[in-house]
């Protein structure tokens, strides 16, 4: 009888493995849909002018240090003693051929920042999100946001994706079992684990970007 219980069990659970695994997966893209929040690179609403300042030369394409540095576009102005720069998705979606090309010592044009980095109205920053001339803005900020978040995503579900995956490898080839006590034990069925951990990973990752 006994032997016939654990058998009907072992069978049960060869068959539950295969919906824990499509569970466990719709689970983590679910999650990631649910908990995922829009997250731009520089909301239109902080942007503030610096005025209209004055290159002291030609715009300058440069790269970050490290063997990883990105690209950015350098630019130094005559009021300002420390360059600024445009860079990350900024840098990848601004006109930066019309930049480099259009622009020379002496060209005055109006710089849009981040009104965050103003501190006791000094200005401590060194990112540029709005480059004007006329009413051309060389920087495209919508093009920026969008692809910053893109990138987010693909970061998020590839970090989930990850854990989740080792998570899953480790519950399924057995049942977990919760000790209460020396003499009592309960079962516990892996798609509760990976829910609870999917729902703490995907608001832990989410709090850092």
């Amino acid at each position: 009888m006994v032997n016939t219980y654990y058998q009907k069990r072992q069978k049960d659970w060869k068959i539950k493995r295969r919906l824990y695994l499509f569970g466990s997966l719709f689970c983590m893209v679910s999650a990631f849909f649910l908990f995922s929040k829009r997250n731009d690179v520089m909301p239109p609403e902080r942007l503030t002018s610096l005025g209209t300042l004055t290159l002291r030369q030609k715009p300058e394409i440069d790269k970050e240090p490290g063997k990883y540095g990105g690209y950015y576009l350098k630019l130094a102005f005559l009021e300002i003693e420390k360059p600024l720069k445009i860079s990350g998705t900024n840098y990848y979606c601004a006109d930066r051929d019309a930049i480099v090309n259009s622009f020379g010592g002496g060209s005055m044009l109006q710089v849009l920042v981040d009104k965050n980095d103003f501190h006791d109205a000094y200005f401590g920053g060194d990112k540029i999100y709005g480059l004007i001339l006329g009413n051309k803005n060389y920087c495209n900020l919508d093009c920026a946001n969008k692809s910053f978040n893109q990138n987010q995503k693909i970061g998020t579900v590839a970090f989930g994706t990850f854990t989740l995956g080792c998570l899953i490898a480790v519950l399924l080839p057995f049942k977990p079992r919760l000790r209460v006590s020396k003499y009592k034990t309960y079962d516990i069925e892996p798609l509760v684990i990976i829910i609870i951990v999917t729902i703490v990973v995907v608001y832990i990752f989410k709090s850092f970007i």
